[in-house]
């Protein structure tokens, strides 16, 4: 179950395209910044950067647009000419702050409308851009640019609580967290980075670039662009959007090596344990054999009674573990994703594995009590 889930993990559509594009947190607040130094930095970083060799779009985010996390900041939206919903009905929103050019930078899709442009770097720009999914939930049927709403409400202490805005595109769906993953998309809302003019230092910002060639190549350029504004900022941990996802798997991935070096150990002593006692069991019938051979028994007549005797204690053992599996295997139903904790092909490709597994073990006994000459097996004690 542990590998058929990773596997399905494996092949989760993040969002946005992974290659080639190169991140690194950069947190401003250990050397002190305030908003607006914190503001002019990252404005001559992005130009810096932009002016790199093969880099082909720049963009800064409020969190690691790989991951987002799973203490995703929400709001509460109204909708502009909706009738608003009772307060302990109204829809929480997951948001982000990204910057201009984020979407092209990510490689997000857009399905409606504009990225956000320079001009939305100003921090009175009152533009959005919504999810698919929230597009579908907020304004079902209807095509949302253009729409406007007002943020009533935020979980945290951001300052732009009570801000209407004008929709402006509509990107597609992407998985809010990665782990545990979301069976099914939720509403997402990106606001412009500036809106919140302390994020700079008050949060640990995200600079991404995409390139032309191996984002690797860039990493170097990317470090020296920072210690040439502020040679006093920490090195910076860059990385792969590609390995940050990898990075978001990795509990996942140490659960599967475990399941499965665990697992096997077991199947390599189940196996052990049949052909052992299979053995010994042939051995102690080689009187019996030997008998029933003299007395006509074929080779073919003593392979299936060792087969079948053994086969019967093999198929009352896979019932009794496969019973008991679909008891325990509940327990990791929520590490699970894609299949669930009673899938009826894994139960029934492991339930053969099995058996197919003590069939071998039980074969070579049985083969060779079938080899015993019956003058020998009738002297044996």
């Amino acid at each position: 179950l542990s590998v058929r889930s990773a596997h399905h993990l494996s092949e989760i559509d993040p969002g946005f395209d992974a290659d080639r594009v190169l991140m690194a947190p950069i947190d401003l607040a250990l050397q002190g910044y305030d908003e607006a130094r914190a503001r002019a930095f990252y404005e001559e970083l992005r130009e810096r950067l932009e002016a790199i060799p093969g880099v082909e779009a720049v963009s800064l985010a409020f969190r690691d647009p790989a991951t987002l996390g799973d203490t995703n900041p929400w709001l509460t939206p109204l909708v502009e000419g909706q009738e608003p919903a009772p307060e302990e009905r109204r829809k929480r929103v997951p948001f982000t702050l990204v910057a201009s050019d984020h979407f092209r930078t990510m490689g997000i899709p857009l399905l409606l409308g504009r990225d956000f442009s320079a001009g939305d770097r100003a921090a009175d720009a009152s533009v959005i851009i919504v999810s698919e999914t929230m597009a579908r939930r907020f304004w079902p049927g209807e095509n949302p640019v253009g729409s406007r709403l007002t943020i009533s409400a935020a979980r945290s202490d951001f300052n732009f609580v009570g801000r209407t805005a004008e929709v402006v595109g509509v990107a597609k769906d992407r998985p809010v967290n990665f782990y545990p993953i979301l069976e099914n998309p939720e509403p997402l809302i990106y606001l412009p980075l500036y809106w919140h003019p302390e994020a700079g230092i008050e949060f640990v910002l995200w600079p991404h670039i995409r390139t032309a060639g191996d984002p690797i190549a860039a990493g170097v350029a990317f470090r020296q662009q920072v210690a040439a504004i502020d040679e006093h900022l920490p090195p910076l941990e860059v990385m792969t959007a590609a390995e940050s996802i990898r990075l978001a798997f990795a509990d996942q991935r140490i659960l599967v090596i475990f399941t499965v070096a665990f697992g096997g150990l077991a199947l390599l002593l189940a196996a052990t344990g049949v052909y052992g006692v299979m053995s010994h069991a042939a051995s102690q019938r080689t009187h019996e054999i030997g008998i029933r051979m003299a007395l006509g028994a074929r080779s073919r007549d003593v392979l299936a009674l060792v087969m079948r005797e053994g086969m019967v204690t093999t198929l009352m053992g896979v019932a009794i573990g496969v019973g008991a599996a679909f008891g325990v295997t509940r327990l990791i139903a929520s590490q699970l994703h894609g299949v669930t904790a009673t899938d009826p092909a894994t139960f029934a490709t492991v339930t053969v594995g099995l058996i197919g597994v003590a069939l071998l073990a039980c074969y070579i006994p049985a083969r060779r009590a079938t080899k015993v000459d019956p003058l020998v097996a009738l002297r044996a004690e």
